[in-house]
Order: structure tokens, then sequence, then C-alpha cells
């Protein structure tokens, strides 16, 4: 007579098995969420770092002198963030470093150029709302221009970007901005920025307090002294980024977004905690040349606009 098993054995053996089937299945779950961490920290990377060499090329692509501005605007670290989430820094200059643009090819051999940092409200699979912080940029619409009856390049527009100018439509250059931070220096290896409070332009005047690099003003420092430095691009430009990847910024963004300023100070805290840090130093490559005229011959503005 055969001998079967016993129901204590085949309870003993269910629940083995049932026990090796959570571990299998755990094992699976980590498995693809490592997998899906792993391919957005590829993603991030890949479009932090095309991004970063793109504005490297723009930055160091960058003209200054008597005639053609720039102006690079910081919130300053003091006063990191803003009523929109973290406070992001802003760039207007003109460039021998064209970027493509929606149609994919070059306006012209330069451009005006405008990169600032916007928010978004979106929403994700689940129809939850979120914010999302992208690094754009925009260019100067030349044909809108013309048609305008303005000319960029006249002496008149010193401080162009504090006119009405006519931009296209902007691009996003990087998604999942958490920060952009511009830092420049003079040839003295200073921080060739003033304080924004001080300045008269009407796009800087009024801001949070920053840290402003006005071409067409003399540097002055934060100890009071002037660098004696002005129609010159800086000799380096420091730029820094923080990226999250889209999973972090959609579940930091739901909590900014809730409108409940813990949630809100905690997804900031998650953007700055899980996201990647980039650091590059552009140095403008008509920089040293432009600094040695204007050393040598001490040119003013051929047209002294009017504060």
């Amino acid at each position: 007579m055969k001998k079967g098993f016993t129901l204590i054995e085949v309870m003993a053996a269910m629940a083995i098995l049932a026990l090796l089937v959570l571990v299998l299945a755990k094992m699976f779950v980590v498995a693809g969420d490592t997998a899906k961490k792993g391919s957005d920290t590829i993603s991030r990377n890949s479009t932090a770092e095309i991004g970063i060499e793109t504005l490297l090329r723009t930055f160091e692509g960058m003209v200054v002198n008597d005639r053609i501005g720039a102006c690079l605007y910081g919130t300053g670290d003091f006063d990191d963030l803003t009523s929109s989430g973290f406070g992001h820094d802003e760039a207007w200059f003109l460039t021998t470093e064209t970027i493509t643009t929606q149609t994919g090819s070059p306006r012209k051999s330069y451009e005006y150029v405008h990169f600032y940092v916007t928010n978004r409200m979106l929403t994700n699979v689940t129809g939850a709302v979120y914010v999302r912080y992208d690094l754009m940029y925009a260019f100067h619409n030349y044909a809108s221009a013309k048609k305008a009856g303005v000319e960029v390049l006249n002496p008149n527009q010193t401080k162009w970007w504090n006119r009405s100018m006519s931009w296209t439509t902007p691009d996003t250059l990087i998604p999942n901005i958490v920060r952009f931070d511009i830092y420049t220096f003079d040839y003295d290896g200073k921080a060739a920025m003033t304080d924004s409070s001080k300045v008269s332009d009407v796009r800087i005047k009024g801001r949070k307090d920053g840290m402003v690099f006005d071409s067409t003003h003399v540097t002055k420092y934060l100890d009071g002294s002037s660098g004696g430095i002005s129609n010159v691009p800086p000799a380096a430009i420091d730029i820094y980024i923080q990226v999250a990847s889209e999973d972090t910024a959609i579940e930091a963004g739901q909590l900014i977004a809730s409108g409940n300023a813990e949630l809100e100070n905690r997804g900031r805290e998650m953007l700055v905690r899980d996201s990647a840090v980039y650091f590059a130093r552009a140095v403008p490559v008509t920089g040293p040349a432009r600094y040695l005229e204007f050393e040598a011959e001490k040119p003013g503005h051929y047209y002294k606009y009017d504060d």
C-alpha cells in the first residue's frame, strides 16, 4: 500500500513554494527598478551633457564691443528660492556660435540669444498635475524686427535686452532643471558682476537682490572698487547646472504643485537630493583680443545710452 503526503507536508511545501515565488518576484521588481533608474540616469546624463556642450559653445562665441552689449543676470545664492521655485540665472548676448532652429538650419552666422528657465504646469499619465522647470533658449527674430523697423546692430540698441525684442518661439534645451547658475570673472580673476539693485536696467532693477554682468557698465566689485572693464566679454564664464531624472522631476513636481508649503519644501529637497551636478567653464574666444584693444585704446561707446 502506497503512502501519500500528509496535509502538513503539502502545506509546508506550498509555504516554501510561496516564499520562493515572493523572493523571485521581489528580485524581478528590484531588477526592473534598477534597470529603470539606469535608463533614466543615462537619458538624464545624455540630455544634460548635450545641453551643457551647447551652452559652452554658445558662451564661447560671445561677442562684446563698443556697440554690442551683453547681460548676464543671477539671482544670487543667498536668494535661492523664489515664488516660482528655485532662483535661476538668465543670459542675453550675441554669439557667433549659432544653435539650430526648430527647422534644423542655422539662421545667420551670428545670433542674439536668450537663455532662461521657465516653469511649466504639466499632467502625468495618471492625470496628476506637476511643476517642471526647463532651461529654454530663444533667438532674436530678425524678420519681425526688420518689419517693425528695428535694426538690432544699430548703436542705439546698446542695451538691446532692455528693449521690446522680438524673439523666436522658445525651445527646450534641458528639461527637469533644478539649478542654472552663471558666474563671470574678469581678467584679474575677480567676479565680474555687480549688485543688481544698483543698475538701471528695467528688466533687472526691482527684482530680488542678485548679481548682474552688464558689459555697457564699468564693473563694480562687491567691495565697492571698480574693475575698469567695460565693452569687453568676461575672461571666463562658469556654468553650473543641476538636472533631475524624469521620474524624480514628476514626483517632486507634484509636491511643489500641491500648494502646501511643507510639501513644496519637501519637493524642492527631493530635487536637490536626487539631481546630478554638471559644471563647465567657457572662455569667449574674442575676449583676449578685445581686452588688449580695450587696454591699448580705451575706446568708448559709439553711442552713449541714456540711462
